[in-house]
């Protein structure tokens, strides 16, 4: 008997396969098509645009990102600042003048884009923009006319990034270029930084009459856009000085603690003690150790001149490099007539003697 005619043999007739080997032979086949439909899975799970298109969050909050630095780019403006991107997106630079940067999906070949895009705002120079006005700027009014041409609006807020008043832009838009017709839905991410209006603009787009399926996919990808616009750090924000407005009361330069009372004393007792105690130890020594006995008023006015002079300009010059704002030099006058009197009390002139002719 051949093995074909055995497998199939059956109380000697050829009508199927005996029940114990067809169990095992289904049971081999279920076993394999488990682990090849296994491995299409792994291999599926494995490419960054199924993930993307999964949950396009999840690549960014697992730490597969790239940031991107402004500083001393040509097209930002002087605005230095950071921002992070998922790693399979690619980033190109922006062809026309305001595009700093763009950043496209699918490693370049994706629908989704976000790119950075900076304007210089025509303010006279020496204007300071106040809080009042960035979040007068940013209300829902105000920011439908920041909507690019042929944009329809669909929602606006008020948001904070980087502690720096700003506003969230939405909008949906259908163009047409090349003879093809494009629907796009946007989200704007809006902040101003010294002069410099920055916007990180997002979108989603697809071939038009699928606005339907552009909404869903805006709002799967709307958590991605907001932690890239949450992930923007500015550093000269955190190092220099912020602008004191004009007519502030807080113009002055110095560094005394007055909102600290007890610390302004102490500082004030300390200075007192420093200032006094440099300037008239030279007379005290030359009065009691030196010279041991009063100087005429001529000699001590040279000698404190001398003294006032030299610690006036010693001073100014160690304020100036701690960037002190110098002081009116009084005191230093008031130092020359004690240290005068200091080394002259007690002094008495020696009497003329008159020789008498006879």
């Amino acid at each position: 008997m051949s093995e074909k005619q055995w497998l199939y043999a059956i109380d000697g007739e050829q009508n199927g396969p005996v029940p114990e080997i067809r169990a095992t032979l289904q049971g081999r086949t279920f076993i394999i098509n488990s682990i090849v439909i296994g491995i299409f899975f792994l291999i599926l799970l494995s490419c960054p645009s199924f993930a993307q298109d999964a949950d396009p969050a999840r690549e960014f909050l697992d730490g597969n990102r790239t940031t991107f630095n402004t500083q001393n780019h040509p097209k930002a403006k002087s605005v230095h600042f950071t921002i992070a991107y998922p790693s399979s997106w690619a980033a190109k630079e922006g062809e026309r003048p305001n595009i700093v940067q763009k950043f496209v999906s699918e490693g370049g070949h994706g629908l989704e884009m976000a790119m950075i895009i900076t304007k210089t705002l025509p303010l006279p120079a020496g204007t300071t923009i106040t809080e009042a006005d960035l979040k007068e700027l940013f209300t829902s009014t105000e920011m439908k006319d920041m909507l690019p041409k042929g944009a329809k609006f669909i929602n606006a807020k008020q948001t904070k990034i980087e502690g720096l008043p700003a506003g969230i832009l939405e909008y949906s838009m259908h163009q047409e270029r090349a003879g093809m017709a494009i629907d796009m839905q946007g989200i704007s991410y809006i902040f101003i930084h010294h002069s410099t209006m920055v916007q990180l603009q997002c979108a989603v787009s697809g071939v038009a009459a699928s606005q339907g399926n552009i909404s869903r996919r805006m709002a799967t990808f709307k958590t991605l856009f907001a932690l890239m616009a949450n992930s923007i750090v500015i550093p000269d924000k955190w190092t220099i000085p912020r602008e004191v407005p004009t007519g502030s009361m807080a113009t002055s330069s110095s560094s005394l603690p007055y909102d600290d009372p007890p610390l302004l004393i102490l500082t004030l007792v300390l200075s007192f003690i420093i200032t006094w105690g440099v300037g008239l130890t030279p007379p005290l020594l030359i009065r009691y150790a030196f010279v041991r006995r009063p100087l005429s008023r001529k000699s001590a006015s040279w000698i404190a001149v001398g003294f006032s002079v030299f610690f006036c300009m010693a001073f100014l010059a160690i304020n100036s490099a701690l960037g002190e704002k110098p002081g009116n030099g009084v005191v230093w006058i008031i130092m020359f007539f004690v240290a005068r009197w200091i080394m002259s009390r007690g002094y008495v002139p020696t009497p003329t003697v008159v020789k008498q002719s006879d």
